[in-house]
């Protein structure tokens, strides 16, 4: 018989990834995990009138009140120099989501006088976007990390843990490969969108409560500088930088490591053949409080010459 998931509510979550938040599970490696996840606003925003009243101060001591996650998963066996191998394999969504647009956040500021929100149910294999407008379902998963070695990280953020990297790539499909930092990984998962365009340009996605489907692999020694991801037709990294320029060569350099290795190349040979087969793509370029994110994607199989 098929495997029941291990399953974790979202009664109790983080607004941060952390070493100092307490396993809610710790399973073997190779579990099926269902992980219920509560959207950007704690599932507080219900009509948009709500949007100021539930928004984040983000001067408040600690950390923002936003971005829930739901974890962490303690995985056996796991230290640091591990990787964790998270295979993304259902993302059931809640019947509704919102988006939201803030004056100071958007990849164009100022669009609007004040923060609004506007509600967007779930139909079928849509969204609804007032009556006449449906946008096919594409659902992602916001922010996926396990625990830094030192100070934990609010959940708005990313970084060589993870954390809230915003990419389309983090799908139903997708193996998302994250270093072990700290003992146990301690894995975090939330901030579903049920779509979402590249960049996240208006600063929100459509935001959504869900409960996602993964298995946790533990990869003893694995771990690389940044997380990366594969799918069945491509392998995708990851970089992150208060800087565009910054955030594109690191992931530039990390793909040129994983397509060296791959083919056995040499890294300048590794550079051009990305040059010619590689995609750069924009995550996160949303004028927030969070680093711009990029990801490079190559195609997984290219034919041989004959």
């Amino acid at each position: 018989m098929p495997e029941t998931p291990i399953f974790l509510d979202r009664d109790v979550v983080s607004y941060h990834c952390g070493k100092d938040v307490a396993p809610r599970v710790t399973v073997p490696s190779g579990s099926l995990v269902t992980v219920a996840t509560h959207d950007a606003r704690s599932g507080k925003l219900k009509r948009p009138e709500d949007v100021m009243p539930t928004a984040p101060d983000f001067d408040a001591p600690g950390h923002p009140k936003t971005n829930p996650v739901t974890g962490p998963i303690a995985v056996e066996g796991a230290e640091p120099g591990d990787a964790l191998a998270v295979t993304i394999l259902d993302i059931a969504l809640d019947a509704e989501g919102f988006i939201i647009a803030r004056p100071e956040w958007g990849v164009v500021r100022n669009s609007v006088p004040h923060q609004v929100a506007k509600m967007l149910p779930v139909d079928g294999d849509a969204i609804v976007f007032d009556n006449a407008l449906r946008i096919p379902l594409r659902p992602n998963i916001g922010t996926m990390g396990t625990a830094p070695a030192g100070e934990g990280v609010s959940s708005i953020h990313c970084g060589r843990h993870g954390g809230n990297m915003d990419s389309n790539a983090v799908r139903v499909g997708t193996t998302v490969h994250l270093p072990v930092n700290v003992d146990l990984g301690l894995l975090f998962i939330g901030d579903v969108h049920a779509v979402m365009s590249d960049s996240e340009a208006v600063g929100t996605g459509c935001e959504i409560g869900a409960k996602v489907t993964v298995k946790v692999e533990l990869v003893k020694g694995a771990a690389r500088t940044w997380p990366w991801m594969e799918s069945d037709t491509k392998i995708i990294s990851y970089g992150a930088a208060p800087e565009y320029e910054d955030a594109a060569a690191i992931a530039m350099q990390e793909m040129i490591s994983l397509v060296a290795a791959r083919h056995d190349l040499n890294e300048a040979d590794a550079f051009m053949l990305i040059g010619l087969a590689g995609d750069l793509r924009v995550n996160q370029s949303c004028n927030s409080l969070i680093d711009i994110s990029v990801r490079v994607e190559f195609p997984k199989h290219l034919a041989a010459a004959q």
